[in-house]
């Protein structure tokens, strides 16, 4: 069995002028990923992946929910979880069905906290 693995941890100090007579908004954005890969065949990889990330202010400030693929809610940190199946159908070409699944952390009171998502989709990769 082969495996790849990799983390990444992301710190993003952000300022964000804002007009008088409010104060700017000064602060950092964490977010973590993760994946693996596992070799399951000649021509078969089993994909997952995790996002956390650690402050509702990235989604408002980075726009998650004008992201057209995976939309986030606005008020709440996510957390993203991607599983798939990589194959290789012909050489240098491989489809890989794969799922989203979006979920949100408790807010603090009164937020509410966002519904779940779940997206399915093909995906393609080639190389030339």
């Amino acid at each position: 069995m082969m495996l790849r693995i990799g983390v990444q941890y992301a710190r993003r100090h952000f300022n964000e002028e804002v007009p008088a007579p409010g104060p700017d908004i000064d602060r950092d954005y964490d977010i973590f990923s993760g994946f693996a890969v596992i070799k399951a065949g000649s021509s078969v990889e089993l994909v997952t992946r995790y996002d956390k990330a650690f402050d509702a202010g990235f989604e408002q400030s980075f726009s998650g929910s004008g992201i057209d693929y995976v939309p986030f809610a606005d008020n709440n940190p996510f957390n993203l979880i991607i599983g798939g199946i990589s194959w290789e159908v012909a050489k240098n070409f491989w489809l890989i069905p794969n799922v989203k699944y979006v979920f949100y952390d408790q807010p603090e009171a009164p937020a509410v906290k966002p519904d779940n998502n779940v997206y399915a989709n093909l995906s393609f990769f080639f190389k030339f």
